[in-house]
């Protein structure tokens, strides 16, 4: 797989600039409208996909939507004129990119993996997958999940913050640990805050990732019915802040 596909998905997954624009695209106004719609039927993504506007390069502009499935995200690239890249990334981890010849329309399709940015957890399970999160979704229905690193020392601290935030919400916690950390350092934090095991499992989610949780830890999801809202919290809070914003967060959930 060529380098420059997987900067291309990366940049588009964790924008820091994500600006929420539901249906933005009008695929009207775009060339090769057609030859896009039928990659989007044939990937089943929703015609009324909510389409959030990502990072702008130059002319280029980009968007993100949700696929049918836990883990899938579509992400396209386009100029005033028309699409010009499509990612699809699908739960497995496996990403098709499809390039559009802006003066005939014809394709050119790329696929691939995406390789594991996790470092060996000796004897253990190492990643925190899609099928985790799903596991945990099922079998709590509501819940937080905190996205954190051993190297960040509010990260650390805001472990027992968020501890204290779910006791008093009703609701479980489950953390989950930044994919590069230390092995080391995981295992000091583990030990001094007396964590399960599964604390320092590594984000490997594509769902995760798909919210951009890495971008700054720590980061704070909240899932309703089975459902993971969409808002993301970054950033240290006290326990009685995040009681405030989980309870926001959770009241505003569709």
């Amino acid at each position: 797989m060529k380098t420059g596909y997987l900067l291309l998905f990366f940049a588009l997954t964790t924008s820091a600039h994500a600006v929420e624009n539901a249906n933005a695209i009008h695929f009207d106004d775009f060339a090769c409208k057609k030859e896009v719609q039928e990659f989007l039927v044939h990937w089943e993504v929703a015609k009324n996909a909510t389409w959030s506007k990502q990072a702008s390069t130059g002319k280029v502009v980009s968007w993100k939507a949700h696929g049918k499935n836990l883990g899938e995200w579509i992400t396209l690239q386009a100029t005033p004129k028309s699409v010009t890249t499509l990612v699809h990334l699908l739960p497995d981890q496996k990403v098709e990119q499809v390039t559009f010849n802006q003066t005939d329309c014809s394709v050119k399709k790329v696929s691939g993996r995406l390789p594991a940015q996790v470092e060996p957890n000796v004897g253990k399970k190492a990643d925190f997958t899609d099928e985790d999160l799903q596991k945990i979704l099922t079998a709590n229905k509501n819940g937080l999940i905190y996205i954190w690193s051993p190297h960040m020392t509010l990260s650390v601290k805001g472990i027992a913050d968020i501890k204290k935030a779910a006791a008093a919400v009703g609701m479980p916690v489950d953390l989950v640990m930044d994919p590069i950390a230390d092995e080391t350092r995981a295992q000091e934090i583990l030990k001094e805050l007396d964590l399960p095991a599964t604390a320092i499992l590594r984000m490997h989610s594509n769902e995760l990732g798909g919210h951009s949780v890495t971008l700054h830890y720590p980061a704070l999801m909240v899932y309703k019915a089975g459902v993971l809202c969409s808002t993301v919290q970054r950033g240290w809070r006290d326990s009685d802040d995040y009681r405030k914003i989980v309870t926001e967060i959770f009241g505003e959930c569709k």
